[in-house]
């Protein structure tokens, strides 16, 4: 998934420079009170376009994305956490435990859309590929 329109120069114009250290600082996570309305396909390609041109290691692609519409589907992610989340939790030594139970994953059956990212298995890196799925 190339980016076409990118520019071939690593230097950035005044105008990008200005503007993406407002959005920088004005990031905020949302975990709550989402907006009903639908995202757009054409937005939800932009997102995950640039998600795949993040910096990675040897500039290899190492995430894969699954993209979740259905309600029915994030319940589903957030039955299998809660199940297994207490178990999960014991693998960590305790230093980690505490980061781990701070996981907040409730707001998933509430949100129009989710998106997972996984970590690319070494075989499929040795593919070299990234996908994104529609659940």
């Amino acid at each position: 998934m190339e980016n076409p329109g990118a520019p071939q120069t690593h230097a950035f114009t005044e105008t990008d420079r200005t503007a993406v250290y407002p959005v920088i600082f004005s990031h905020r996570k949302v975990r709550a009170q989402f907006l009903p309305d639908p995202v757009p396909d054409a937005a939800l390609r932009r997102v995950l376009l640039a998600a795949h041109h993040t910096p990675a290691t040897s500039f290899i692609r190492t995430l894969n994305f699954v993209v979740m519409r259905s309600p029915e589907a994030g319940q589903r992610v957030h039955d299998a956490f809660c199940a297994t989340n207490p178990e999960a939790a014991h693998m960590f030594p305790d230093e980690k435990r505490a980061t781990h139970g701070r996981l907040k994953l409730q707001y998933i059956p509430e949100s129009p859309i989710n998106l997972c990212a996984s970590p690319v298995t070494a075989r499929a890196a040795e593919r070299s590929f990234s996908v994104a799925r529609t659940c």
